[in-house]
């Protein structure tokens, strides 16, 4: 038996005798499996996790595996001697690297990866083939049949991305449906969205039909026969179905009508799923199909049905984000996943094959090895305390295959792709060998929402609290130590655990839903009456002003709240983070325990601030997906950070930070008869405006139920109006890690059209955005003394004349016209990606002239 320190002088001094060199195999098969596995485990928890840093581990996993793995391959060929398990590790390894396949499952966008990579692992198992030829095993035969059939499956997927990529029900599906939704036997002029009747949107079958390109215009046209015509399945059709089998698929137990809905909306978000992915590829739809749609959309969130009751609300809210969250499952394995590649012509029988025969020729090796493999005499081998390492480390890799082929066929069987071409076979009957009630046993046992196992939405929404997170200075080790791989963290931007979402705040956002205009392509700005007092909130330079206000008004709003239930507000910020740390898995998000509030108060409370906290979250680590360019948040963030760390100077707790701040926020002298000068000293001042604002809410709502209810309101307004977007690729960026919550409100706008909101500025595509600009002219509402402002248009640094803002400019604290903010707000108009200056700034002859100068650097 070899002493410990002898093993780690052969593993790391590379010594050249037959014992040095197995041990080092042995420890690089082991080690490799592990990052295989790790990768397999890590895999499964990347699309539920919010981590960012789970993307990074699995590249730096991968780049090592892949490189260690050949490395391994060749010193078993280059071994002095010959050892029969050698072949069966090798092949296990390439099982295992398989079936990490987190990166090389790239979706039907990346088939030229996905083609490169199972190309790469051909080429590895010709290497393995080339190693098990020339060790002459005793037990050959069920390694060169498991060889067989790995590299069958390679091939396969190969030929599997190229049909995929031309299938009319995934790679072509954007360019069929854009022509097909603009044909008239689409929909019925009558067609119900409550029953789905008229609605033809296709869920499945169109794959199977013979689609041909018609000139002038060479767009797809779908030619539908009558003996193809039942394998064509649309909404109208899964809807139709379950309605006239209810009994039989339901179980006849009380759950019928939910298994049922269940199902329906399934098949729903499959077609939904379709249409949106035109917006993806930039094929717009014809316009009277996104009519209907919309109207489909107003009955899913209840918009036609009057005022609803509180429980009603959160049963449309329920169903509304199920179906949104379904949609993006979907588009997430389009992009990042194998199932549309398996599933391009339907079911996938062949794969759903592989891992049964994967477990049986296992079995059979390992029936092999354990009647013929006993080592020779003079075979160099390891043997600890009477037994065999060589041979415990294979029993436990194919104990671990046999394993992941099982969560592999479970993942498969119960993915929503199989659930939704069960139901597409069940409604056409196409599989007549098969009987009838073996197809109503399936249903009822697998489509049901129960039956999941890999969950693609985590569920959460990020949270950060600025006031509690200002004086936040990382270290950034692990940016470092991977060479800037990890992403840097910026100051004052540390994030709190994420939360789960609540259900008051679905309730909030469908309440906001459908109190907006969803028939036209923007969202209207108007404020309800109530809310336009604080209009002044809104008219600030870019939406990351608005936020922040409202963000530390509501900061200060519930730190105000919390001292009427006696919480304590004393402790100091390290106290503070050792409660945390030692409470780290408590489920108080908030200042006030939930329990200890009631009611509607209780429901407004959650509701406001974890909307708060995650648009703060999405403007500190997702600001791809705000209405404001990256460098405009970023830069914004910045200078309100720096300003918190000034103004904020020496308190250390939500007490004297509370105090500092409403105090900043009173009312002088020349506003005391109602008038607020948003202006003020700088558009910088965030803390100033949040101030006021806070003191607002506090001295002018003085009833808690009412101001956390036009919180909740304001909020969820807000966030309504985050949402809209040209920019598709962000959410599909975002969709890798699991997605956002914005992202489901985005569905549901871009199935309506909805692609802005007048609120914002700043929000058109770039072409628009560009041609805007050049349209635009300047206008000059009051002749005061003029001064010269800085601003950035088409990429040059030009000098403009304005007018200062005088005593009418001030913004009444009451409900005003808009049309009295107008000067106010362009006053303050930033461009993205500048420094914020003093609006009543006026720049000397020597700095205009500088100013000129950097903008002829940038735009030489």
């Amino acid at each position: 038996m070899e002493k410990p320190g002898e093993l780690v002088k052969w593993s790391l001094l590379f010594e050249n005798s037959d014992g040095a060199v197995l041990m080092r195999i042995e420890f690089l098969v082991v080690a490799i499996a592990v990052i295989f596995l790790l990768m397999s485990f890590l895999d499964m928890f990347r699309r539920q996790s919010r981590h960012s840093s789970i993307k990074y581990l699995l590249l730096v996993l991968d780049a090592i595996s892949d490189s260690s793995f050949i490395y391994t391959i060749g010193l078993m060929q280059s071994a002095p001697f010959r050892k029969e398990l050698f072949s069966v590790w090798a092949l296990i390894l390439v099982n295992l690297r398989f079936n990490a396949c987190f990166i090389s499952a790239y979706g039907i966008p990346d088939q030229d990866n996905s083609r490169l990579n199972e190309s790469g692992k051909v080429m590895a198992l010709l290497g393995v083939a080339f190693l098990i030829g020339t060790q002459n095993s005793q037990f050959k035969h069920p390694i060169w049949a498991l060889w067989a059939m790995q590299q069958a499956r390679s091939i396969y997927l190969i030929y599997a991305y190229h049909r995929a990529t031309r299938s009319f029900l995934h790679g072509r599906s954007s360019p069929l449906l854009t022509a097909y939704m603009g044909t008239l036997n689409t929909i019925c002029q009558d067609a119900n969205p409550t029953t789905m009747v008229g609605y033809k949107y296709l869920v499945s079958g169109d794959q199977k039909q013979r689609v041909q390109l018609n000139p002038p215009r060479y767009e797809f046209e779908l030619q539908v026969h009558k003996l193809t015509e039942k394998l064509l399945i649309t909404v109208e059709k899964t809807w139709e179905l379950p309605r006239n089998k209810r009994s039989d698929i339901g179980g006849g137990d009380g759950s019928t009508d939910v298994k049922t809905q269940w199902m329906k909306d399934l098949c729903l978000s499959f077609a939904l799923y379709r249409l949106l992915r035109c917006r993806f590829d930039d094929l717009p739809l014809p316009a009277n199909s996104i009519t209907h749609t919309r109207r489909l959309v107003y009955e899913i969130i209840g918009k036609n049905s009057g005022d609803l009751t509180a429980q009603q609300v959160d049963q449309r809210a329920e169903r509304t984000f199920r179906i949104a969250k379904l949609e993006l499952a979907f588009l997430n394995d389009y992009f990042y996943t194998r199932y549309p590649i398996l599933f391009w012509r339907g079911f996938p029988l062949l794969c759903a094959w592989h891992p049964l025969l994967t477990v049986a020729l296992i079995a059979w090796l390992g029936r092999d090895i354990h009647k013929l493999y006993k080592p020779k005499e003079g075979e160099t081998a390891h043997v600890v305390h009477g037994a065999n390492v060589d041979l415990i480390i294979t029993w436990v890799f194919m104990g671990i295959i046999v394993l992941k082929e099982t969560w592999k066929m479970a993942t498969y069987l119960l993915s929503d792709w199989t659930k939704v071409m069960l139901l597409c076979e069940y409604t056409s009957q196409s599989a007549r060998c098969i009987p009838q009630c073996l197809w109503e046993f399936l249903v009822r046992i697998l489509c049901t929402p129960r039956c999941t196992i890999v969950h693609r939405w985590h569920n959460k929404i990020g949270q950060y609290e600025l006031l509690q997170s200002f004086g936040y200075n990382p270290w950034n080790i692990p940016h470092y130590l991977s060479l800037g791989l990890f992403p840097k963290d910026i100051k004052g931007a540390k994030v709190g655990n994420p939360t789960e979402l609540p259900a008051d705040v679905k309730a909030a956002v469908l309440r906001s839903l459908y109190s907006h205009d969803l028939g036209q392509n923007s969202l209207e700005s108007e404020l309800p009456a109530y809310h336009r007092q604080f209009e002044w909130t809104f008219l600030l330079p870019t939406w990351c002003h608005s936020i922040l206000v409202w963000h530390i008004a509501t900061s200060l709003c519930e730190i105000e709240l919390s001292q009427h239930y006696n919480t304590s507000l004393t402790l100091s910020e390290v106290l503070c983070a050792v409660k945390t740390a030692l409470s780290c898995f408590s489920s108080q998000p908030f200042v006030i325990k939930e329990s200890r509030i009631e009611g509607a108060l209780r429901a407004n409370y959650v509701a406001a601030n974890s909307i708060s906290r995650y648009c703060a979250y999405l403007l500190v680590k997702e600001p791809d997906l705000l209405p404001d360019r990256y460098l405009t948040a970023e830069d914004i963030f910045q200078s309100t950070i720096n300003e918190a760390s000034d103004v904020l100077n020496g308190c250390d707790t939500l007490q004297s930070i509370y105090r500092t701040l409403i105090r900043e926020g009173e009312p002088q002298q020349d506003i005391q008869d109602g008038n607020i000068n948003i202006d003020g000293k700088d558009p910088n001042m965030v803390l100033e405006k949040a101030a006021r604002l806070a003191w607002s809410l506090i001295h002018q709502i003085s009833d808690e139920k009412v101001r956390w209810k036009v919180l909740a309101e304001v909020w969820a307004d807000i966030l309504v109006h985050t949402a809209p977007s040209w920019n598709a690729a962000a959410h599909k960026k975002c969709l890798a890690t699991g997605g956002e919550f914005v992202t489901h409100i985005w569905v549901i706008l871009s199935h309506c059209n909805v692609q802005r909101s007048k609120r914002w500025r700043y929000q058109e595509s770039p072409q628009d955005a560009q041609e805007g600009a050049e349209g635009q002219g300047m206008e000059e509402e009051n002749q005061a003394s003029p001064r010269q402002e800085s601003s950035v248009s088409d990429g040059r640094l030009v000098a403009q004349e304005a007018a200062t803002m005088d005593d009418a400019s001030d913004v009444p604290s009451s409900g005003t016209p808009k049309e009295q903010y107008h000067s106010a707000a362009e006053t303050c108009n930033p461009i993205p990606g500048q420094r914020l200056t003093t609006n009543n700034q006026q720049f000397s002859q020597n700095e205009a002239a500088e100013i000129q100068e950097v903008g002829s650097d940038w735009k030489g």
